[in-house]
């Protein structure tokens, strides 16, 4: 086909082309929210392979990451319990008394005035909250589990990936939750900043150049500057985390 008699073939393929992804744009957008499952290009097969999926999710048992370990001086057994390092633990095999030693990556590390513990160590809620946020929608009155997600050192948990799945708990169940939950929650957030590395191994003892919120720093990368910012993932979790919150929170509520 020689140049000339290309040109009026091209421009019927592209014509075809755009009347064709004209169409399809039109059915698409203005169809049809764009956050409608029937957006979805295969939505019934998604709901044919996740059956089921909710429910083998939620018998994941939840909360033995952040228990402190011990070991029985009588017998020699592990013993778990939220004790923080020096309280007393009372042996479940013998009754013995002895005092906890240190509680490990997840465990226990303070208390308030009251004995609420205020602050775990590790990321125990990256694994914890999904099985526990499957759960609740299931028996969005699982007692264990509510009072589970209640402890002040959980809610304080905003680190990007608690973040991320706190961000999915929140606008499906806390209204389940009472308002005295989420203003404690709300009170969390607004309060929460990061001055360790998260998921980060050893780089949790190399402090970070300065606190980090929700938000991050203004002009950098996605809310954080090269040092400090975590990977692209990390920075996204925790923004998109904020974004939710914003559309979520009562008007004037500090994130």
């Amino acid at each position: 086909m020689n140049s000339a008699a290309r040109l009026p073939y091209a421009m019927k393929i592209f014509t075809f082309f755009s009347y064709g992804v004209a169409y399809f744009a039109s059915t698409l957008s203005f169809g049809q929210s764009s956050w409608s499952v029937e957006s979805y290009p295969d939505e019934p097969g998604f709901v044919q392979r996740s059956d089921g999926m909710l429910r083998r999710l939620a018998e994941i048992p939840v909360g033995l990451k952040s228990m402190s370990k011990s070991t029985c001086p009588d017998t020699g057994l592990p013993v778990y319990t939220y004790a923080l390092e020096g309280e007393v633990v009372h042996s479940p095999f013998t009754g013995r008394t002895y005092l906890q030693g240190d509680t490990g990556y997840f465990g226990a590390k303070e208390r308030d005035s009251l004995g609420n513990i205020t602050r775990f160590g590790g990321d125990a809620l990256k694994k914890d909250l999904p099985p526990l946020i499957a759960s609740l929608l299931i028996d969005p009155t699982n007692v264990p589990n509510k009072a589970f997600i209640s402890i002040p050192g959980h809610l304080n948990q905003q680190y990007h990936f608690a973040a991320k799945n706190w961000a999915r708990f929140y606008p499906l169940l806390s209204t389940t939750m009472g308002e005295a939950w989420k203003r404690d929650f709300q009170q969390a957030v607004s309060a929460y900043q990061e001055l360790g590395r998260p998921s980060d191994g050893f780089r949790k003892y190399d402090p970070l150049f300065v606190p980090h919120n929700l938000i991050g720093e203004p002009g950098e990368l996605l809310g954080g500057n090269t040092k400090d910012g975590g990977t692209e993932n990390h920075k996204i979790m925790w923004r998109s985390s904020a974004l939710v919150y914003a559309q979520q929170f009562p008007p004037g509520t500090f994130i």
